[in-house]
């Protein structure tokens, strides 16, 4: 809008200019023909000196204004811009999630040690199973638990099998002595009910493993009915 007022202003000053140029030059009676040729080619060029001045003055207030112009509508765009505000700098837990001290991770709207915590092991939302207290979350890895009921029907050989077959591994065997089932599983009379038995063996907790779940047979002087084996989790 600036520009464009500018503008008609310096083109109604020129025609202003040379309306006045005109009438001035017809009152000197450039029109007379008495003068002699040589007179009229004087005057001629005086004219178009004359001009050529005029519209040259013209130009430099066209210019002059054009240029006050760009100026005062640059200076109103310096005046309205708003410089941009980066994000970038903006501290880490102000907005989300909050920090944490060392260590620590936030889930569920607190600070977790995820190395520890059955809810959150190694990472939020990994939940351990803690099967008859035997699952716990250790340097952010669930240990073994105690496995579902297995019977004749199931199938397996021993607990390296049936741990196999869940896609696992005998934890008997992994897991170290402070741990319920190392070197052990337990065996019932009944269908994972009735008497409870633990086989153990310390010394060497591999044999929890490869003993034979031969149900039906006598172990210890009683029946062998079911079996629950330790096995790794994810």
């Amino acid at each position: 809008m600036n520009n464009l007022a500018s503008n008609s202003w310096a083109l109604a000053v020129r025609g202003v200019i040379q309306r006045l140029a005109s009438r001035w030059i017809s009152r000197r009676g450039l029109a007379r023909v008495r003068r002699g040729s040589q007179q009229r080619k004087g005057k001629s060029r005086w004219r178009v000196g004359f001009h050529y001045g005029l519209l040259a003055g013209a130009v430099i207030i066209t210019g002059c204004g054009n240029r006050q112009a760009n100026d005062t509508s640059s200076g109103a765009e310096a005046e309205n811009s708003t410089p941009e505000t980066s994000s970038a700098g903006t501290e880490e837990g102000t907005e989300g999630d909050p920090l944490c001290e060392e260590g620590l991770t936030f889930c569920d709207g607190e600070c977790i040690d995820t190395q520890g915590n059955v809810n959150h092991c190694g990472a939020c939302g990994h939940v351990c199973n803690e099967e008859d207290g035997t699952g716990f979350c250790e340097d952010a890895k669930c240990t073994s638990v105690w496995s579902g009921c297995i019977d004749m029907s199931t199938g397996v050989a021993d607990c390296d099998a049936y741990c196999s077959s869940v896609g696992q591994e005998c934890g008997s065997s992994i897991e170290p002595s402070s741990h319920p089932c190392h070197g052990a599983f337990l065996w019932f009379e009944g269908i994972c009910a009735g008497t409870q038995h633990v086989f153990s063996d310390m010394d060497d907790p591999s044999k929890a493993c490869t003993f034979p779940l031969d149900f039906g047979s006598v172990v210890d002087a009683d029946v062998m009915m079911s079996a629950r084996c330790c096995c790794t989790q994810e």
